[in-house]
């Protein structure tokens, strides 16, 4: 899931910043949080349900979820998705794949 998922936001980003070089330092500011609210430094389970159903939009809090099923025996998360998971990978990279086929020859010229 986590290699898909970085394939799928790795096309989009790099048609991303190919035509626009804001984006670039943008998605650095954006991504900052990203540690926390991924759940790699705290549990999703232990937060109050309002906040977890919020995070539980970020794809990476399923791939962590699942990771954590490998490591710790006993460890059963129930909200894990991969049919999302994959999904934002499927349509990121989609998306990616057709901007970059499209405006190839603007990026190369420029």
């Amino acid at each position: 899931m986590a290699a898909a998922l970085a394939l799928g936001i790795g096309l989009l980003n790099c048609f991303l910043i190919s035509m626009f070089q804001m984006w670039g330092t943008l998605w650095n500011v954006v991504t900052r949080p990203l540690l926390l609210l991924s759940g790699v430094m705290l549990m999703v389970d232990s937060l109050p349900p309002q906040w977890r159903d919020v995070l539980l939009w970020n794809p990476l809090v399923h791939v962590v979820a699942e990771t954590r099923t490998g490591f710790y025996h006993g460890y059963d998360p129930s909200y894990v998705s991969p049919v999302y998971v994959f999904g934002v990978s499927l349509v990121t990279g989609t998306v990616g794949l057709l901007f970059l086929w499209r405006f190839h020859r603007y990026i190369l010229e420029n």
